[in-house]
Order: structure tokens, then sequence, then C-alpha cells
């Protein structure tokens, strides 16, 4: 991984959260967006997953937005 992974997964990330507003199915939203969660999740075994948000001192915002809004919306589902 290295810079250019984290801002193309953060830039992803952000058109996540637009569709969202767009999306009348959170059902399928989540669906859609599941690879893109795993993509951006840390979870061992037996813990609940975190945003992979840092690279090399830098912040990925947009990370760590879509990680919390996925994670709950995928809450409302069960």
């Amino acid at each position: 991984m290295n810079q250019a992974y984290y801002e193309q997964l953060n830039e992803r990330c952000e058109n996540a959260i637009k569709v969202i507003d767009q999306e009348q199915d959170v059902e399928r939203w989540v669906y859609l967006a599941s690879k893109l969660f795993k993509a951006v999740s840390i979870q061992p075994e037996g813990l609940p997953s975190i945003a992979n948000c840092h690279f090399e001192g830098v912040h990925y915002g947009f990370i760590t937005e879509f990680h919390n809004l996925y994670v709950k919306k995928q809450k409302t589902l069960q």
C-alpha cells in the first residue's frame, strides 16, 4: 500500500457517502459498499472493526466517515 492507494480509497469513500443521500434502499447501499468497507477496515478475530484511515502520518477523513456510516447503516438492518 502507498499514498496513492489511500488517496484512491479516500475518494471512493467520499463518493459512497454522497451516494447514500440519493439511495432510497439502504440495504442495497450496504451491499454495494461492502467491498469498499472491507478494503478500509481492520478487524482482528473477535474484535470490532476499525477504520484503516492513517498512512505515514496522514489521516484520511472520508475513510473514517464512510466506515462509521457503514457500521451505523448495517446495524439498522439487523
